[in-house]
């Protein structure tokens, strides 16, 4: 048999060994990458050393599925001097004299991304080509497909993405406390109340009139009264009123001891000779006989001292403020603003915000960022801070620094966009994977944003970040946005209320069911005194931003089965709230 024949034959072991072990491997993941082999036909005589200098190592990282391969010789200095051919080592993965890199399916996807779990998730196999009497550096080498056809992480549901956040985020807040006055010109508007707001005294600290006219003894019934004082808002009286006599009073002035009514001004009139005296008047006519209590504002009436007004985690509107002037506080404690960053990644995206021109076009081939003005808005409407990283290219090396940049901030929320579905440039889950993240979960089975990601990590200084990573396509991003981040940036915000408002509504038109469980745009409308969801576009894909231009609610259709596979016009569906109403 010639050298040659022999070459061809080791050959064609190899490629069958390769095919027995992908078929193993389809049988115990489920899934395998795209392999293509060409067979090398040129022979090349070994050029250096003999077959006691080749061994090949090759090890399996199943945290990041990553096939790391090197070659180890001893005569690795002249290897370094050959050309760059590649060899062929165990089960066809080929590599150059350095080391390369192969993405292939992970045995773990849910596994562990912490040092030491990647430590034990290593296993190492070690593959010994002395056996053959010759190796060979072949012309046309085999060719792997570098990038996986089918995603490594499997599609956890919703109730498991929440259920993995909240554990993760836990329920302490972070937020630091300060205190603000409360007064004109104050700062408290949709601020997250830090502690109870309670009533340092009974409101009103009097019994107070709730119209302008007499206060008045009711058993004394109708008939002429003896004007012995006037009381207005703001004044005090030590009198107390005698029977056939009253008080002038003013909505909101004290009511004298003694009086127990309010007889309004249009139910009296003056007596012969007062009708020109006003406010010095000394007799009236009570035309209408007065009951107890009758325009009387008790002390007390609205809340009493100790009543609790305005609670911890309330996010204060003018209405809030408003009882907290009347609780007699000065100063209150709210929760500084928490500042989250985000970023956009792609190649493809295009900023203007350096330019002064009203309308300006991206170049061919790019698309406006509208993710991260989307993003900042989002983030701002619930009262958080934003602190923008800008749009990262499409390389692991830009990304690594930027989230490495983003981790050591001082920001626990970090929100990126694009690189994590199955596009060659989308690297955000291995760059996360090499920055030490722990990646919970890498999809999930929800429509728009099957490819959301979820990790954690601490950084230098022992704090621990919550990265959001969430589509590229600005649909997507929104959803996801409003369901996942939003109500968890919240929890750490000390607000009391955190989860998004659901309510039930009727489906104004049929809609076809998905395999995922969707999040269907839609505008909250009212006809004939009931509440409609009506679909806000026909377009309803995840990279069209129309369809979420009047949305206000989300509605929350299940996903298809043998039983179901449409919502019919007048079912009931619910929704979530994701805007004004």
């Amino acid at each position: 048999m010639t050298t040659f024949r022999r070459v061809i034959l080791v050959t064609q072991q190899i490629v069958k060994e390769q095919q027995r072990k992908a078929a193993e491997q389809r049988r115990a993941w489920g899934k395998i990458q795209e392999i293509t082999i060409t067979i090398p036909i040129q022979y090349q005589p070994p050029t250096f050393g003999t077959r006691e200098d080749l061994r090949a190592n090759y090890s399996f990282d199943l945290d990041h599925s990553v096939v790391e391969a090197e070659v180890v010789k001893k005569a690795k200095k002249k290897m370094a001097a050959l050309p760059p051919r590649t060899l062929p080592a165990a089960g066809g993965i080929l590599f150059a004299p350095s080391s390369t890199h192969a993405t292939i399916p992970s045995q773990n996807p849910a596994a562990n991304h912490s040092p030491r779990a990647e430590a034990l998730a290593r296993a190492t196999l070690s593959i010994d080509l002395r056996q053959l009497r010759h190796f060979c550096i072949p012309i046309a080498p085999f060719q792997m497909c570098s990038h996986p056809r089918i995603s490594q992480w499997p599609r956890v549901s919703m109730a498991e993405a929440l259920e993995t956040i909240g554990r993760e985020i836990g329920e302490t807040v972070t937020a630091e406390v300060e205190s603000l006055s409360v007064g004109i010109g104050n700062q408290l508007l949709e601020r997250v109340l830090a502690e109870d707001v309670v009533a340092a005294q009974a409101m009103p600290a009097f019994r107070a009139s709730i119209k302008d006219g007499y206060a008045v003894i009711a058993a004394d019934g109708a008939g002429p009264r003896k004007v012995v004082s006037v009381t207005t808002a703001g004044a005090t009286s030590t009198l107390v009123l005698q029977p056939g006599q009253c008080c002038r009073v003013s909505t909101g002035s004290m009511v004298v001891n003694g009086a127990d009514a309010v007889v309004m001004r249009e139910y009296t009139k003056p007596l012969p000779g007062q009708e020109d005296r006003g406010e010095h008047e000394t007799d009236v006519m009570i035309e209408v006989a007065p009951k107890v209590g009758q325009d009387i504002r008790d002390a007390g009436a609205d809340f009493q001292e100790g009543t609790l007004l305005v609670p911890k985690g309330t996010r204060l509107l003018p209405q809030h403020i408003g009882l907290i002037e009347s609780s007699c506080r000065r100063i209150v404690k709210v929760y500084a603003e928490l500042g989250v960053v985000f970023m956009s990644t792609g190649n493809e995206l295009y900023s203007a915000e350096s330019t002064s021109e009203s309308v300006v076009k991206p170049p061919f081939g790019f698309i406006h960022d509208s993710n991260r003005p989307q993003i900042y808005n989002q983030l701002l409407k619930h009262g958080f801070a934003g602190v923008d990283y800008g749009i990262v290219p499409d390389n692991k090396e830009d990304l690594q620094n930027k989230l490495r940049e983003a981790i050591e901030s001082e920001h626990q929320f970090i929100v990126t966009t694009g690189g994590v579905s199955m596009g060659e440039k989308d690297h955000m889950k291995g760059v996360l994977a090499h920055l030490g993240c722990h990646i919970h979960f890498g999809r999930v089975a929800m429509k728009p944003g099957m490819p959301t990601t979820f990790a954690t990590v601490t950084n230098s200084k022992g704090v621990k970040k919550f990265i959001f990573s969430l589509p590229g396509n600005p649909v997507s991003a929104y959803v996801c946005m409003e369901v996942f981040v939003v109500p968890f940036i919240k929890k750490k915000a000390g607000f009391a209320k955190t989860e998004l408002t659901r309510i039930t509504v009727s489906m104004e038109n049929e809609v076809k069911l998905d395999e995922r469980p969707e999040y269907r745009r839609a505008v909250l409308v009212v006809e004939d005194g009931k509440l409609i969801a009506r679909t806000t576009h026909p377009n309803q894909t995840s990279s069209a931003l129309i369809n979420i231009r009047d949305c206000n609610i989300l509605i929350e259709l299940p996903a298809r089965s043998e039983d179901s596979s449409a919502i019919k016009a007048g079912d009931s569906v619910n929704v979530l709230v994701v805007g004004p109403l």
